[in-house]
């Protein structure tokens, strides 16, 4: 693998999606964190299925490309933890979203582990492009099969014609790779020991692929394993299609689920959001299995009340950024006429990043949950069952996981003070029940202390 970098930043340029240049700017040297881009180029095989969708076989082979890659990790090396995550930034909005840093900041970089985000699809390497095209010139994810220019974005797959979606697969593993064996590569001369794989949404589509049909594929070929362990997130647990193809019919490329075999933990994490989401756009999601044995570790999740993204994200690129790309803007928390539900799913993805870690290395699962129960509600409103938050637990608040048909929002409805008043009797009451719960979860694995701490300084605002 040829690496570049770190790749200049000056006063003329930036890499996208710099935390310098957040919707709040986070200062990771506050942390005693650098951020780095760098330019890495190699050769990735296309994949396909056999006729039976069983069997992956090369397609094309050696096809040439140049992606970019965000490394946030400890300044010292003695700081560092030796646990890496490796998240395949999303291209749902056709640029890069780095949705497990924005969910997970805090809890990386208080801990001091590392995390590499990696532009993973050529529509995001475009928008690279519009950004800064002095910067990102080089990025290319080619076709074998030229297309007439100029080539045009199919907007219902997020595909180019000329482009290759198909290469993300030995991307992925050759980043994993050097990122394991060659701590001077871009990793700072930081030796990653433990290494996970994360995506979200459409890159959760990418990382359930991966598991379920690429992951067995390189080691039956007798590659050296790189991924201690995978984290889908919000994904409804589907796939999608190993290649770029003219004749796609469904959007994103999307496939149903799949459940192989798999030797090394699987986290599959799903919001209550996902149900309504994806079953709009016809696909049915279906909690995988729970199991932990020599051949196959898995365990699935989904959290009751919880919506599909967070809107209200302090660490997506202002809009200023994003008109950069020639996207559309984001948008914001402010620009709508509902109170956005901020139930933190986040919370609850830090404690799995800690599960799952714990399972790799000690080989002691996490405890099974049963799914959501949408044929049953509490007291309150919510579904029975998921994971469930003190949020739900000990209310001050009616959580909707889904705004409106194919939304990624959820909202909110605050309870009046006589409603708080008939629960609770005092707002004393309240605090104690919902600290008694939270530290029932932490105690349970299910939330960390610093997270816990956060969610009692929420419920102490009564009206925020």
């Amino acid at each position: 693998m040829k690496i570049i970098g770190p790749i200049e930043v000056n006063e003329n340029s930036h890499p996208f999606s710099s935390m310098k240049y957040a919707r709040e700017l986070i200062d990771v040297s506050k942390y005693g964190f650098v951020e780095e881009e760098y330019f890495i180029s190699d050769l990735a095989n296309v994949y396909d299925f056999d006729e039976d969708k069983k069997i992956v076989y090369i397609y094309q082979e050696e096809i040439p490309y140049t992606t970019r890659i965000l490394v946030r990790r400890p300044k010292d090396k003695k700081d560092f933890t030796g646990r890496c995550y490796i998240d395949i930034m999303n291209a749902s909005n056709n640029y890069d979203i780095e949705d497990l840093w924005r969910r997970s900041y805090l809890h990386i970089m208080e801990n001091n582990h590392m995390y590499i985000g990696v532009t993973s699809k050529p529509t995001n390497i475009l928008s690279l492009k519009n950004f800064d095209l002095d910067r990102y010139k080089s990025l290319s994810m080619p076709s074998k099969n030229p297309a007439p220019q100029p080539a045009t974005l199919d907007v219902r797959t997020g595909s180019i014609d000329g482009c290759e979606d198909g290469l993300v697969w030995d991307i992925l593993y050759q980043v994993g790779k050097e990122a394991k064996n060659n701590s001077q590569g871009f990793c700072g001369g930081l030796d990653v020991s433990y290494l996970y794989l994360s995506g979200q949404s459409q890159s959760g589509m990418y990382l359930n692929t991966y598991v379920n049909f690429m992951h067995n594929y390189y080691k039956n070929k007798g590659y050296e394993k790189v991924y201690d362990g995978y984290l889908s997130l919000a994904s409804g647990g589907l796939t999608r299609a190993l290649r770029q193809d003219p004749k796609e019919r469904f959007n994103f490329a999307v496939r149903p689920s799949r459940e192989e075999e798999i030797d090394v933990p699987v986290i599959t994490f799903n919001t209550e959001n996902d149900y309504y989401l994806f079953g709009s756009m016809g696909a049915d999601i279906k909690p995988t299995k729970n199991e932990n044995s020599p051949t196959n570790k898995r365990r699935y999740y989904d959290m009751t009340a919880s919506a599909h993204t967070d809107a209200a994200s302090p660490l997506v690129p202002t809009n200023e950024e994003i008109l950069k790309t020639k996207c559309p803007p984001r948008i914001l928390d402010k620009d709508y006429d509902f109170r956005l539900n901020d139930l933190k799913f986040d919370y609850y993805i830090n404690a799995m990043l800690d599960n799952l870690h714990k399972w790799a290395v000690t080989g002691e699962a996490p405890q099974v949950i049963e799914p959501i129960d949408f044929s049953q509600k509490d007291s309150y409103g919510h579904h029975k069952k998921g994971v469930r938050s003190p949020f739900i637990e000990v209310p001050k608040a009616y959580y909707i996981a889904s705004e409106s048909e194919g939304s990624t929002n959820g909202k909110m409805e605050f309870f009046s003070k006589e409603k708080m008043e008939e629960i609770y009797g005092t707002f004393e009451n309240y605090l104690e029940k919902f600290e008694k719960f939270t530290y029932k979860q932490v105690g349970e694995g299910l939330l960390t202390e610093n997270d816990a701490k956060r969610a009692l300084d929420w419920a102490k605002n009564i009206n925020e």
